[in-house]
């Protein structure tokens, strides 16, 4: 039993979850809505496909969801049970990938991962059923409730047969009958080409060839053995051939080496007097002491360049230094000191240039400025009290009342007019001397802001004047110690000049020590010169004698021999070797000829023989495979008969059930003239077609019994049948038939169906769980399922 399926991005299904129970199961909705997609979903978790995919009508990316959201990776899962076992099987499908992901589960245990072959086989063992079957015995497609009854009657045969399996047998036999028909072809050629080759004068061929090869290798054999006797004949004659040859070559060898030694010895003589002309009777001992000597001297004399070398680095490193150290202090420090000093005059002049604007004493100045400005504000202060007071006045008197604001007489008009000219000729009075005031104070103040910038500025100037107090005895101390750095630099200038001419008459010393070691060096190689050529010369004396003795030794040996007499024996003896090695060759090239022609011979005749086994064994073949064709019609028919009658029988267990009425007491399946035809049997005995006699009830039902017979015939151990939109060609009789047969009656021989429909009516038939689903097509919604009941 299906428990539940779970969708994630599958078709329009974002992400649904469905769990299932016994009974009915049903899907409702419109068209388009998602409905069939769940049983694609259940078809490809067990098998890795579907029948739309199967049959390539769709891609496997186009089960992924792209709209209204493209996604890249679907996901399902479905949970079942068998044999009291819960397995959980999901598989994952990726965009551009196909399926990257499969698993099995048996409760918590993980059976196979993550390969999908794996994965289906296992799930195949488990169901005991594959593909093939399921789509056949348990899932009708859409609108195939009477698919049976739909098929043309030149073609029901055929789809029943592969509904049932036995189109493979015929298949087979088909095969067959292709196989029988290609080997009788290829039995005839054979034979053909048997008929047309002599075998026996082949064989005849065959024997003379064997004869005149058996006489090639006597002659052949003679030949070899004279071949032989002449060349160990002509070994012999080699071999002392070659032993006078190796003498008359020693002979001449040590001939050309005497007289090399002999030119050697004479030009040695000459060398070794020359040499001892060129020492002057010197000796090799007095010549190596006076080198050994004047090497000593040389050595010393190099120490002491070194050391004064050395000194002369050290006082130029020192005069160096002490140059730097007098440019730093000429370009830095007393550059420094004299821009300060120049700076000090130009702030001291302008300090005075400030005490003579402003006084010697400026922050005296500033205060009776600011003096100045307070008296100024206070009369400011009075005057606009004053011109306040006139206002209120003023505003007082231009009341309509008849008393004096200020002493409280009475006021006539010509009294209060002429009082208020007053109060306003005073006002405009105050208000001008007022402006003059801010006028001033606003000049005052401008002063004072720049009395006190000028203080501000008088007071740093002094402070820097103040810092740099000490610059000239700090400048006269640095020009005293670039005077005494100058004073040393000459010194050391002087000593340094004294040291490069010391130098340079210990280098002229010593280029001239050189030059008379190298003299010496030169008389000391000629010594050991002609020591060595007095050794030569015993040597080579010493040599010429031995080659002397072996030369003699040699001629005595040679004696009378001469090497012509051997060279024309060797080559008498050769010809007749090249001769006989001709006719050898020959006599082989005429044997393997006939060896050549005897075994193309013989491979004839072995193929012939072949080729008539060959025969006789595709005659035995042929055979089988006819008996073969035979035994597979049989098996098909004797096959055919057998399920027919399996399946009328279950029908017919079922009919009662599902047809509780007394009209039509058995349905069954017939075979007439190579045909099947649904037919239901009535009181009388009548046998009646299904298709265009009965109702539509009564049609959909006897459709209903085929299907479940199928799936308890091809399927027994699941108990399953999936409907999709069976109502298709029903009128409204017939569904409420169909609804109350699918709830009243097919849980006694089905244990689950899975029904897909948009036809309201079907919502009575749910004896397990209805789920309603429902989408916005034309705005490319998703699937929304709601659970009605269950």
């Amino acid at each position: 039993m299906i428990r539940k399926v779970k969708l994630q991005n599958w078709k329009s299904h974002l992400d649904t979850e469905l769990v299932f129970d016994r009974g009915t199961n049903v899907f409702i909705g419109p068209m388009g809505s998602g409905k069939t997609s769940v049983l694609d979903a259940i078809c490809f978790a067990f098998f890795g496909t579907f029948p739309t995919l199967f049959s390539k009508k769709i891609k496997l990316d186009d089960v992924i969801m792209n709209r209204p959201v493209e996604k890249q990776m679907a996901k399902v899962s479905v949970t079942f049970e068998v044999d009291r076992e819960e397995y959980t099987i999901t598989r994952v499908v990726e965009r551009g990938k196909g399926t990257t992901y499969s698993e099995l589960r048996k409760g918590d245990k993980l059976l196979e991962a993550p390969n999908t072959q794996r994965v289906t086989e296992l799930v195949e063992e488990i169901l005991k059923i594959d593909y093939d079957l399921f789509t056949r015995a348990i899932y009708s497609e859409q609108n195939a409730l009477d698919y049976f009854l739909r098929i043309p009657k030149g073609q029901r045969k055929k789809k029943m047969d592969e509904l049932l399996m036995l189109d493979k047998l015929e298949k087979a036999r088909a095969t067959c009958v292709s196989v029988v028909n290609r080997l009788v072809d290829k039995k005839m050629e054979k034979q053909s080409m048997l008929e047309r080759m002599d075998v026996e004068s082949l064989k005849k061929t065959i024997r003379e060839l064997e004869s005149s090869v058996e006489e090639l290798l006597k002659q052949i054999e003679t030949l070899e053995k004279d071949l032989k006797k002449f060349l160990m004949e002509k070994k012999e004659v080699e071999e002392k051939y070659y032993q006078l040859k190796k003498l008359f070559e020693q002979k001449e060898t040590l001939e050309k080496e005497k007289s090399r030694l002999e030119s050697t010895y004479i030009e040695l003589k000459k060398r070794i007097d020359n040499l001892e002309n060129s020492l002057k009777k010197r000796s090799i001992e007095e010549v190596k002491k006076e080198y050994s000597m004047l090497t000593q001297k040389i050595e010393e004399m190099k120490k002491r360049l070194g050391e004064k070398r050395e000194e002369k680095l050290r006082k130029s490193k020192e005069i160096s230094e002490l140059t730097s150290v007098v440019s730093h202090l000429k370009k830095e420090k007393l550059n420094e000191l004299l821009n300060k000093l120049k700076e000090k005059k130009g702030l001291i002049k302008k300090l005075g240039m400030f005490k003579q604007q402003f006084g010697e004493n400026v922050e005296d100045s500033l205060k009776k400025l600011k003096v100045q400005y307070e008296n100024l504000l206070g009369k400011i202060q009075a005057k606009k009290e004053r011109i306040k007071l006139l206002e209120d006045g003023i505003s007082k008197l231009s009341l309509p009342v008849s008393k004096c604001p200020v002493c409280d007489s009475e006021l006539t008009p010509e009294k209060k007019s002429k009082l208020l000219e007053q109060k306003k000729n005073e006002k405009g009075m105050l208000e001008k001397e007022l402006a003059e005031l801010q006028d001033k104070l606003e000049g005052l103040k401008l002063k004072i802001d720049e009395m006190e910038r000028v203080k501000t500025e008088v007071r740093v100037l002094k402070n820097k004047i103040e810092e740099m107090k000490g610059l000239e005895e700090e400048l006269e101390a640095i020009k005293k110690e670039i005077n005494e750095k100058e004073s040393l630099l000459s010194k050391l200038r002087k000593e340094l000049e004294d040291l490069e001419k010391e130098l340079s008459d210990l280098q002229k010393s010593l280029d001239e020590m050189n030059e008379k070691y190298v003299k010496l060096a030169k008389l000391l190689d000629k010594a050991k010169e002609l020591e060595e050529a007095r050794i030569s010369l015993a040597k080579i004396f010493s040599q010429l004698k031995d080659v002397k003795e072996r030369l003699e030794k040699i001629v005595e040996e040679i004696g009378e021999e001469s090497l012509d007499k051997y060279v024309d024996l060797l080559r008498s003896i050769e010809g007749k070797v090249k001769e006989t090695e001709a006719k050898v060759e020959e006599m082989r090239k005429r044997l393997e000829e006939k060896e050549k022609m005897l075994e193309d011979f013989k491979t004839q005749v072995e193929k012939l023989e072949k080729e008539r086994k060959e025969v006789e064994r595709l005659e035995s073949l042929i055979r089988n495979l006819k008996i073969f064709e035979k035994a597979l019609v049989l098996t098909q028919t004797q096959m055919r008969k057998e399920l027919v009658e399996t399946i009328n029988y279950t029908m017919n267990n079922l009919w009662p059930s599902l047809y509780p009425y007394g009209d039509y007491v058995e349905v069954a399946l017939h075979i007439e003239e190579d045909d099947y035809v649904l037919k239901v049997k009535d009181r009388d005995g009548r046998w009646i077609n299904v298709d265009g006699i009965v109702s539509g009830g009564e049609r959909s039902i006897a459709c209903l019994a085929l299907r479940i017979a199928f799936a308890r015939v091809l399927a027994p151990q699941l108990l399953w049948l999936v409907l999709d939109e069976p109502t298709h060609n029903l009128d409204a009789k017939a569904v409420d038939d169909l609804a109350e047969t699918l709830r009243s009656r097919i849980g006694e021989f089905v244990d689950q169906v899975f029904l897909i429909t948009h036809e309201e009516r079907l919502e009575g038939a749910v004896t397990g769980t209805l789920y309603r689903f429902e989408r916005e097509k034309e705005k490319n919604g998703v699937t929304k399922v709601s659970k009605i009941l269950g």
